[in-house]
């Protein structure tokens, strides 16, 4: 994949043999798999945390995994993003229910093998983005197979046998269709301060590539018009585009069934937030989402820091966009 070549440097460079490992093992068994199809009926409602990058997706989604009753992708099961079911089924051979209950990640990964995983590969494959950028959604949508996705996400949910919850960005590029494909979705968006947001992007940069002007994260549909801009004004860029193509799907839903969460909130009252999302299950599919674990009383809510003359050149990015708070 491109993201192999250009994460060559920085504290987060890639083991190159291991990804070839793990990539010629999952094309095996993506043939097996193909062999052994699973037809699975929508039981149960689908939960997808949709956000910009550096929001706090990780977090809601820790949030929901260990305390709800819900399947979820696992670091184990990340490993296999062509071969999902077969991912899942040694999930649940080996980890089984076990949840190591542990809300630290960095950049979204951890150690942990118990803990939610953003499953970029899989959707990546899945939704026809292996050579962004450019992506175009509406290009790509009649590309995508999405009765072979929908089986594929159902039948992961059979093999746990309850609600699924999912840290979906790049589903955020297809709500509408994802709406139509999945009769049972909840929506969760969750929205942080953007000032917070372009700061973490911007360490976010340096970390993976070393390299300030180096393109982080989720691509918007303007990405060529913005990456020859300055850093400030690419990463201002692309927190008003994408959080420009979230809204204007999110808010035309025909069920409403988006439920927008804060940052803010989430760190201040973890179990306001779950009772939420319970409330919210029950009132749209009349289905109850059982609580197995008690929230944390609260997360520690910190504004990520940077030199103040990066920080400068930020905000007078965010400010040209109109994105100043």
């Amino acid at each position: 994949m491109r993201e192999t070549q250009r994460r060559k440097s920085g504290t987060l460079a890639y083991a190159e043999g291991e990804h070839r490992f793990l990539g010629d093992l999952n094309e095996a068994l993506r043939k097996l798999e193909a062999t052994n199809p699973l037809n699975a009926t929508e039981e149960w409602p689908t939960l997808w945390v949709l956000g910009l990058p550096r929001s706090g997706t990780t977090l809601l989604t820790q949030l929901i995994a260990f305390c709800l009753d819900v399947g979820y992708v696992n670091s184990l099961m990340a490993r296999f993003w062509l071969a999902p079911l077969s991912g899942a089924r040694l999930s649940r051979l080996v980890v089984g229910d076990f949840k190591n209950v542990d809300y630290s990640s960095r950049y979204g990964k951890s150690g942990n093998v118990s803990i939610p995983h953003e499953f970029s590969y899989f959707w990546q494959h899945w939704l026809k983005m292996e050579h962004m950028p450019p992506y175009d959604p509406a290009a790509a949508i009649g590309e995508i197979d999405w009765s072979g996705l929908r089986q594929t996400l159902l039948g992961m949910a059979a093999i746990f046998g309850k609600p699924m919850v999912h840290k979906a960005l790049y589903v955020g590029y297809h709500v509408a269709r994802f709406d139509e494909v999945f009769q049972k979705s909840i929506f969760l968006y969750i929205e942080r301060d953007p000032s917070d947001v372009a700061v973490s992007i911007c360490k976010a940069r340096m970390d993976y590539y070393s390299d300030l002007d180096e393109w982080w994260s989720l691509y918007p549909i303007d990405y060529e018009e913005l990456v020859g801009r300055p850093y400030w004004e690419q990463i201002a860029g692309q927190i008003s585009s994408l959080s420009s193509m979230f809204r204007n799907q999110l808010e035309v839903l025909p069920k409403a069934n988006a439920l927008w969460i804060s940052y803010r909130e989430l760190c201040d009252d973890p179990q306001g937030v779950l009772n939420r999302i319970v409330e919210f299950s029950r009132s749209l599919y009349a289905t109850d989402l059982k609580q197995t674990e008690k929230a944390p009383q609260r997360f520690c809510y910190s504004k990520p820091t940077i030199e103040p003359n990066v920080l400068e050149k930020l905000s007078a990015g965010l400010e040209s966009f109109g994105l100043v708070t």
